[in-house]
């Protein structure tokens, strides 16, 4: 076990203003919590430009930087494929060495809880950068960390399977006293109840 700050450098990005123009549609992707819809993120609703960049407290991660939201929505989590910026409500964790990618991002996912509990605000829950980095996460090394990938990797299609069916049951058990009671009462207007 270590602490997450051993192991990553951990930075939140920044939003350069929106009175300057200038700042705006230059062409640097910029990672907002909604750009975090799925586990790799390869497309941002807003770029930002190097003026933008240089007037705020964004800054540009690398390719395979884990996304981990801190505001608003607290543990929303997504792997960068492009180089971008975050803003504010966006940590970057970058590793230091050789880790599995997949795995951290399931050992994030699985923070959720945990960090949730540890949120404070009253409109809004947030966490802040040192919550995120005294976070203790497994470590296990590297070809077991791949294993445990493969495993999940192997697992999660089922689960999804099984939420699919779970959906259908709860709909079926919505619907079913309804249709009883209309198949009754049809049954008694055509006269074949007994």
């Amino acid at each position: 076990w270590v602490r997450l700050n051993d192991i990553a450098s951990i930075t939140s990005g920044g939003t350069p203003s929106r009175a300057v123009s200038d700042y705006w549609n230059g062409g640097i992707p910029w990672v907002k919590i909604s750009d975090i819809s799925d586990k790799y993120v390869n497309y941002t609703e807003e770029q930002i430009s190097q003026s933008g960049l240089d007037n705020s407290s964004a800054k540009v991660f690398p390719k395979g930087t884990l996304l981990y939201t801190i505001f608003a929505t607290i543990g929303t989590v997504g792997i960068l494929n492009i180089d971008a910026a975050t803003n504010q409500a966006i940590a970057g964790i970058t590793f230091y060495g050789e880790y599995n990618i997949n795995y951290m991002y399931y050992v994030a996912v699985s923070l959720k809880d945990l960090l949730v509990s540890k949120g404070k605000g009253m409109a809004q829950m947030n966490i802040n950068q040192t919550i995120l980095k005294s976070t203790p996460i497994p470590i296990p090394p590297l070809a077991e960390q791949e294993r445990i990938v493969a495993k999940i990797e192997e697992l999660l299609p089922l689960v999804d399977s099984y939420g699919e069916a779970e959906e259908r049951l709860k709909a079926l058990n919505t619907e079913f006293p309804d249709k009883l009671r209309k198949s009754v009462l049809q049954q008694a207007v055509q006269g074949k109840l007994t």
